[in-house]
Parts: C-alpha cells; structure tokens; sequence
C-alpha cells in the first residue's frame, strides 16, 4: 500500500500521513512501528502515537534522531 502526503493531507511533521495508513489498514496506531531517518518523521510518529525506530543512514544526523523510541545503525559492506 502507497499512502501520499498529497492523499493524507498534510506533510510531516504533522502525523495525518501515519494515521491514515493506520485507518487504512485497520490498526490501532499504538501498534504500528514506524522507521524514519528524518527529524520531522521522528516527531510525526511520536504525534501519532506510534512506535518508532530511527534509521541512522549515511547522511544521517544523530542529534535529530534523539526523539525516537529506538535507534537502529544498519551499514553496507561492500
């Protein structure tokens, strides 16, 4: 499923994008994890009362990401 900030509404960091995936697949926002590498997305997650884990990309500022429940470090080899 495809859920847009265009279709939500309104773009991150207000939460309309996460909740109306929820609505749309049937689940309590409360039980939906949420991955974001973004500051605005952290905080949209948290307004809508969803679980969620920071993705610390390349490029990614740990400061930003302070606000999430969890912080996940994933790295390519190559």
């Amino acid at each position: 499923m495809i859920v847009s900030g265009q279709e939500a509404g309104k773009s991150k960091p207000e939460p309309d994008i996460f909740i109306l995936t929820a609505q749309k697949l049937g689940v309590n926002p409360e039980c939906c994890l949420v991955v974001e590498d973004s500051a605005n997305g952290i905080k949209a997650a948290n307004a809508a009362g969803m679980i969620c884990m920071a993705y610390q990309g390349p490029g990614a500022d740990p400061k930003e990401q302070k606000e999430a429940d969890a912080i996940m470090q994933l790295w390519m080899m190559l």
